[in-house]
C-alpha cells in the first residue's frame, strides 16, 4: 500500500443536503490514458479500478463512472466493512460502447469518489446509462458528510484494462514528478523583451505541459526599461498562441 493518499475529515456537518448538493473525490483521466481502451466504440474493453481506503463510516459508497461532457455514467458501488481499518476495494466495469470520450488531452474519463452527495446523483449500480449529468452514488449509499468529526482515507488508486486488479505500480519519484509537470510547474521567468506598453517573458518548462497554461507569478517582479524606470505590473495576461503549447509559453506584463 502507498505510503501517501488523500485524507478527508468532517469538521461541520451540513444542516441541511439538498438533492443537488454534491460531496466528492474526482479525478479526470487524460484521454490518452485511456484511449487504447476504445471506449464508446463496440471494441471498448472491460476494466478494474482498485484502490484502499480508510473510513470511519461503515457502510456502502459509491463510485462514478463518467464521460467527457459528464452525460455518460455508470456507477459502482464497494463496502466499508470495518471503520478506521485500512481495506482494498476493486471495482470491475464493463466498457462503454456508446458515448463520446475524448482520446486526446481532454478529461478521457472521470472518476468520481461519494461521499454523501445529494439524491440528484443517484443511479442504479451495474450499467451505464446515458443519465445527461453527473452520478456518484445509488440510493443505498452512506451519507458519510452527515457524521460530524468522521474521517476518510484514500490512497493506491489504480485503473487497468481487465478483471483482475494487480499489485500497485509503484513508480520512481523522478517519472511521479515529470508526470506532474505535465498539469503543474513553477517556472523561473527568463529574459524579456518589450511590445508597446507590455514585457514578454518567455519561461522554459521542463516538460510539454498537457495545454497552453494559464500563468500567474508569486513575489516581487522588478521590469526595469532603458531608461532606467521601473514600470508598475497591472497584471497577467496569457498568450493563447498554440505555438506556446509545451515547451516554451509567453505571458505580458504590462
Amino acid at each position: 500500500m502507498p505510503n501517501n493518499g488523500i485524507r478527508q475529515p468532517v469538521y461541520q456537518p451540513p444542516q441541511e443536503l439538498s438533492q443537488d448538493g454534491e460531496v466528492e473525490i474526482f479525478y479526470a483521466i487524460e484521454g490518452y490514458n485511456v484511449a487504447d481502451l476504445g471506449f464508446g466504440t463496440a471494441d471498448a474493453k472491460t476494466f478494474t479500478l482498485s484502490f484502499w481506503v480508510n473510513s470511519s463510516v461503515t457502510g456502502t459508497y459509491g463510485v462514478g463512472f463518467e464521460n467527457t461532457a459528464g452525460t455518460y455514467t455508470y456507477v459502482g458501488t464497494y463496502t466499508v466493512n470495518s471503520a478506521n481499518t485500512w481495506e482494498q476495494k476493486t471495482i470491475t466495469v464493463t466498457g462503454p460502447t456508446s458515448g463520446t470520450f475524448d482520446k486526446t488531452n481532454d478529461r478521457g474519463l472521470t472518476l468520481r469518489f461519494d461521499l454523501g452527495s445529494g439524491s440528484g446523483f443517484e443511479q442504479a449500480a451495474g450499467s451505464w446509462v446515458n443519465s445527461g449529468s453527473t452520478r456518484n452514488r445509488t440510493s443505498g449509499c452512506v451519507t458519510w458528510i452527515t457524521n460530524s468529526g468522521a474521517t476518510f482515507y484514500l490512497t493506491g488508486v489504480q485503473l487497468e484494462v481487465g478483471t483482475v486488479a494487480t499489485s500497485f505500480d509503484f513508480r520512481s519519484y523522478g517519472t511521479e514528478l515529470n508526470l506532474c509537470y505535465r498539469y503543474f510547474q513553477l517556472a523561473q521567468a527568463g529574459f524579456g523583451r518589450w511590445s508597446g506598453s507590455n514585457v514578454l517573458i518567455s519561461p522554459v518548462f521542463m516538460t510539454a505541459m498537457r495545454t497552453g497554461p494559464t500563468a500567474n507569478y508569486q513575489g516581487t517582479v522588478k521590469v526595469e526599461n532603458y531608461a532606467g524606470t521601473d514600470p508598475t505590473i497591472s497584471g497577467v495576461v496569457n498568450q493563447s498562441d498554440a505555438r506556446f503549447t509545451g515547451l516554451e509559453f509567453v505571458r505580458y506584463l504590462s
